[in-house]
């Protein structure tokens, strides 16, 4: 299976052109960066590394005769020090082989950065552009009342690719609107499997540990409960219909949730391996955001025993 691009939580890869004639100077006399249009963030020109980027590209259409594969994994909360590759792993008791090999066989980013949270780093990654241009600048949070629909008019790189033939999934959390237009099969993927909002808004109804004043308050229970917020496992497709596969109403389920994802993508990928369709497939990890339940299958795997 050829997969042309890896991205890491909140990682955004841009292409960077020579800059045009009338294009902005450098801010600074002493700075290479250089920008190619008027709408975009000045950066160093990388000639070289655009033509073999470009010739590369070129490789994997004419091989196999078809256009190349593109999966994206987004950990969301994931510090940039977690992974071995990185300085983390089995240097802080939770070697993370997998992505080691992936990065020493890829491309390594060392300069390029997230959003602040969760919701406008997606959105960015999607989108191709700054959150403050989409309005798309903090977590859609419980409760909150939407006046107009951030998507409306946006262009995401899964529309576009569904347009040029690709299959385009998103697995896992969206945490970008799950009401109807905002939802990912709203928005340019053919297909969805996950969950609307974060791990915390499934669970902070039933875990008194941590939101004691909420599950313990049978007032504030109900008002919350009032809401109307989705607590399901979703199947949504193109064409606008979805379904509730699991709802999801206690630790132990959200414990399994990454699981569940896992095994999703798995079978997708290998039913979409024996097609003719190029596809783009977004998966993205409930964890390692709040609130992290143990998995069974991977409880205490870890030499430092972390609950994920």
């Amino acid at each position: 299976m050829r997969l042309l691009a890896l991205c890491f939580c909140s990682l955004i890869i841009a292409s960077f052109v020579s800059a045009q004639e009338n294009a902005p100077r450098p801010a600074s006399k002493l700075s290479r960066a250089v920008a190619d249009t008027v709408n975009r963030q000045p950066a160093i020109p990388r000639p070289e590394q655009q033509a073999a980027a470009a010739e590369s590209l070129a490789g994997f259409v004419e091989r196999p005769g078809k256009r190349p594969n593109i999966l994206i994994f987004i950990v969301d909360d994931m510090g940039y020090g977690d992974p071995g590759a990185f300085g983390g792993g089995e240097m802080i008791g939770a070697a993370t082989p997998n992505i080691d090999q992936l990065a020493a066989e890829g491309l390594k980013l060392t300069s390029t950065y997230s959003q602040y949270t969760c919701t406008p780093t997606r959105a960015a990654v999607y989108t191709g552009r700054l959150p403050i241009r989409t309005g798309l600048i903090r977590p859609i949070l419980a409760g909150d009342t939407l006046k107009t629909n951030p998507w409306e008019g946006e262009l995401t790189a899964a529309g576009l690719l569904s347009d040029a033939g690709y299959h385009t999934i998103l697995v896992g959390k969206w945490h970008i609107g799950e009401a109807e237009g905002m939802r990912p099969h709203d928005v340019g993927f053919d297909e969805f499997y996950g969950f609307y909002t974060a791990q915390k808004e499934y669970t902070q109804d039933v875990y008194d540990m941590r939101f004691p004043d909420l599950v313990r308050d049978p007032d504030k229970l109900a008002r919350y409960h009032s809401i109307g917020s989705n607590h399901d496992l979703i199947y949504g497709l193109k064409d606008g219909t979805s379904e509730s596969i699991e709802t999801i109403d206690s630790l132990d389920k959200m414990a399994e949730g990454d699981r569940m994802l896992r095994d999703y993508t798995l079978k997708r990928l290998e039913d979409l391996a024996q097609g003719d369709k190029p596809f783009y497939l977004s998966h993205v990890f409930m964890k390692v955001h709040a609130d992290n339940f143990s998995s069974a299958e991977f409880k205490g795997a870890s030499a430092s025993k972390y609950p994920y």
